[in-house]
C-alpha cells in the first residue's frame, strides 16, 4: 500500500531469495536477511505493523521464546499454510476457508481472525487479449511454482495430455517427466515477471495434483482466470477446490477420465472456452484483486498504524 512505507526480511538463504530480492529493491522496497527476528532487528527497523507469513518457530532465537518482541507493534500472522500460532498476534489471517477450519479447534487462542483471499495486480492480466476461436492445435499450459515439487515428479501429467487431440503443450517449472514427453511439449523455467507473458500463450490452463499436492490457494489460478482463460483443476479437496467452487468459472475432476473428458471437450468448443474464460475473468476482477485486499485490510491498518 503505497500510504506504507514497507521493509521485508527475509529468513533464510540469501542466494535462494535473490532474484526476488531485486525485484522488491528496484520498486523502492527495502530487504533485509537473517536467520532470526531480534530485538535488536526490530529496534532498528522500529515497524508500527509487523507481518509474518507462515513462520518457523526457529525464527526467534530460544532466549526469546514468548515473543516479547512482537508486544512492541501491531501483529498480522498470515497463514498460507496450517503453521503453529503465536501469541500477542492482534489479526490473523487465513487464505481460505480450508485453512480456517484447520484450526477450528483452537479459536479461543485467536484474537481476532478473517479470511482474506490472496490478491493479484489485474492490469498485468486484464489487458491480455484472448481469441476463442478453432485452432488447428489447441495450447494447453500449467505453471507449477517450486513450492510443491518435492513431492516428486509429475509423470500422470504427460501420460494424459499425451492422449489429447489437436494440442501442443507449454508446461513451466520443475518436476514434470520430460523424457516421457514428445515434440508437442515445450518446457520453460518459472521467471520473475514472465507470468502475462506465458499466460498469453496458452487457451485452457490445468492443474493435476499427484500424490500429496495440496494448495491453501492456487495465485497462478487466480492469474489464469483473470487472464480469460479456463481452467481444469483436479479435485483434492483443498483450498485451490474451494477457489474454483467460489469463482464458479473452473472445471473441478477427480478422475484421469474425466480430466481427458472434459480437456478434449474445451479443446473442441471454443465456446466453451470462451463461456468459463469469460466466466473467470469476472469473477477475478471482482474478487481477487489489490482493491479488494485494500478493502479488507485497509481500514484496519490505518487504525492500528496511527496508533
Amino acid at each position: 500500500f503505497s500510504e506504507f512505507q514497507h521493509h521485508i526480511l527475509f529468513l533464510g538463504n540469501f542466494n535462494e531469495n535473490y532474484d526476488l530480492y531485486k525485484d522488491l529493491q528496484t520498486q523502492g522496497i527495502r530487504c533485509y536477511f537473517n536467520y532470526q527476528i531480534t530485538a535488536e532487528l526490530i529496534d532498528k527497523i522500529n515497524p508500527k505493523i509487523f507481518c509474518i507469513h507462515n513462520p518457523p518457530l526457529s525464527m526467534f532465537p530460544k532466549r526469546l521464546k514468548d515473543f516479547r518482541i512482537l508486544q512492541k507493534c501491531w501483529v498480522i500472522l498470515f497463514h498460507h499454510a496450517k503453521t503453529k500460532l503465536f501469541p500477542h498476534v492482534d489479526l490473523d489471517i487465513f487464505v481460505s476457508k480450508w485453512i480456517e477450519d484447520m484450526y477450528k479447534d483452537w479459536r479461543q487462542y485467536i484474537k481476532k481472525s478473517k479470511i482474506v483471499h490472496p490478491s493479484i495486480d489485474g492490469t498485468l492480466y486484464l489487458n491480455i487479449k484472448r481469441e476463442y476461436t478453432k485452432k488447428k492445435d489447441v495450447m494447453i499450459g500449467r505453471i507449477q511454482s517450486n513450492t510443491n515439487h518435492a513431492f516428486g515428479k509429475f509423470s500422470e501429467d504427460i501420460e494424459m495430455l499425451k492422449k489429447l487431440k489437436k494440442t501442443k503443450f507449454f508446461l513451466v517449472g520443475t518436476g514434470y517427466d520430460e523424457n516421457n514427453a514428445n515434440k508437442k511439449f515445450t518446457f520453460a523455467p518459472i521467471k520473475i515477471g514472465k507470468m502475462p507473458e506465458y499466460l498469453s500463450k496458452l487457451d485452457i490452463f490445468y492443474i493435476w495434483g499427484g500424490h500429496n499436492h495440496v494448495e491453501s490457494w492456487s495465485r497462478v489460478v487466480s492469474e489464469a482466470m483473470m487472464s480469460g482463460i479456463p481452467v481444469v483443476i483436479r479435485d483434492m479437496k483443498d483450498g485451490m477446490s474451494e477457489q474454483a467452487t467460489k469463482s464458479k468459472a473452473c472445471f473441478l475432476v477427480n478422475t484421469k477420465e474425466e480430466f481427458i473428458k472434459i480437456m478434449q471437450k474445451l479443446i473442441d468448443d471454443p465456446k466453451l472456452r470462451k463461456k468459463h474464460g469469460e466466466l473467470g475473468r469476472k469473477w477475478a476482477s471482482e474478487n481477487i484483486t489489490i482493491k479488494n485486499l485494500r478493502q479488507d485490510l485497509i481500514n484496519e491498518m490505518f487504525e492500528f498504524g496511527v496508533k
